[in-house]
């Protein structure tokens, strides 16, 4: 226990430190502007073109020049602003960064509201699990170019039309009204039967007892026996919740280790366990997919998975960088969803806050 309070001590400081350097670096902005952001030779509307930074595009600004301010109409509105002199990072996968000029500043943001749609099927990384290994996909990923750079700008909205191209046979992705399509929500069968609440209790390690790990029993084989489920007491020592029953599948149903949010399931006649899933999990209503995503703890990423739920290993982990899930999926078809996501930067805030992006996410596989 004192190598694991040594662990979390080294680890705080660590992130401190991460924290303190991070701050320093120049700070990231966004181009809120729908239609485009014009950037400009002289600050001033009569400026020379010299390109239009589309929504989403990435620029950080150039802090020895001071603000000219000034005001623009906007749909018949005048809003006032400054113009700052930037520099700009990546927008397109092909296009060149680094041009400097000025925007003015009334269209820049710390965060999105709405999702580019060209960035949508933006990832790292495929990874498939017949196979077992990552799948060499050339031209889809320039992020880590960002970190390079030194910057707080580590999430990427360019238009990058090879990442689309490379899941067309996987899965594909368009922004949607929710209105459009609540009418064809279909009722899901594989839904998680959470009215038995198992009583929890500490576990016999006193020093883990202390610290509030728990366990509880659920019962199997008709209640003729039960299976001990409790709390990882280990060095990454983990909370256990029951999440649920699902009837179709005779089966429980619980998280396991936390960092990569692992669902365990466990057979109601036997008690067997096994890995199920990883993050929020939903099953296709006739029960021919199974489809889980989590946003990862230390990326900014989110790990989106895709099988077969009679053959997982038929299926593949896709790493997406510009959104992440805040809410349970909705089937409208046997290989069409609906998912609620917000734009990757907003996430270290709250999710109530924000309303959600719905995706439609259409399965190739």
């Amino acid at each position: 226990m004192r190598c694991k309070k040594v662990f979390v001590v080294l680890f705080i400081l660590a992130f401190a430190k991460a924290l303190q350097a991070q701050s320093t670096r120049p700070q990231c902005y966004l181009v809120n502007a729908k239609s485009g952001l014009k950037l400009r030779a002289e600050a001033s509307l009569e400026g020379r073109l010299i390109e239009t930074l589309p929504y989403g595009a990435q620029v950080i600004i150039i802090p020895a020049e001071k603000g000219v301010r000034g005001s623009v109409l906007d749909n018949g509105s005048r809003v006032e602003g400054s113009w700052v002199k930037v520099k700009t990072l990546f927008h397109d996968y092909n296009a060149s960064s680094g041009n400097e000029g000025f925007v003015f500043d009334y269209y820049l943001s710390k965060h999105l509201d709405d999702l580019p749609a060209e960035s949508l099927h933006n990832f790292t990384d495929i990874y498939s699990f017949e196979e077992q290994t990552e799948l060499d996909i050339p031209s889809v990923n320039a992020r880590d170019e960002l970190y390079k750079l030194g910057t707080n700008c580590n999430v990427r909205y360019e238009y990058n039309p090879a990442a689309k191209r490379a899941l067309a046979d996987i899965i594909q992705f368009k922004t949607v009204d929710y209105s459009d399509y609540k009418e064809r929500v279909l009722l899901n069968p594989y839904k998680l039967d959470q009215s038995f609440v198992p009583k929890r209790f500490p576990v016999k390690d006193s020093m883990a007892a202390r610290e509030g790990f728990t366990q509880y029993y659920l019962p199997i084989n008709k209640g003729r026996d039960s299976v001990l489920v409790k709390d990882d007491t280990g060095e990454w020592g983990s909370v256990t919740e029951y999440l649920g029953y699902i009837k179709e599948l005779d089966a429980y149903f619980a998280t396991g280790f936390a960092e990569d949010q692992e669902i365990i399931k466990i057979d109601q006649k036997t008690g067997e366990r096994s890995l199920f899933a990883n993050g929020n999990f939903s099953i296709s209503p006739e029960g021919t997919f199974l489809v889980s995503a989590y946003s990862e703890i230390f990326d900014q990423l989110t790990a989106f998975r895709v099988s077969f739920l009679d053959d997982k290993k038929k299926g593949f982990e896709i790493k997406f960088t510009s959104w992440f899930p805040v809410g349970a999926l909705e089937w409208i078809s046997e290989r069409e969803f609906l998912m609620p996501v917000l734009p990757m930067d907003r996430r270290n805030e709250n999710p109530d806050q924000s309303e959600p992006i719905y995706l439609l996410g259409q399965i190739k596989i």
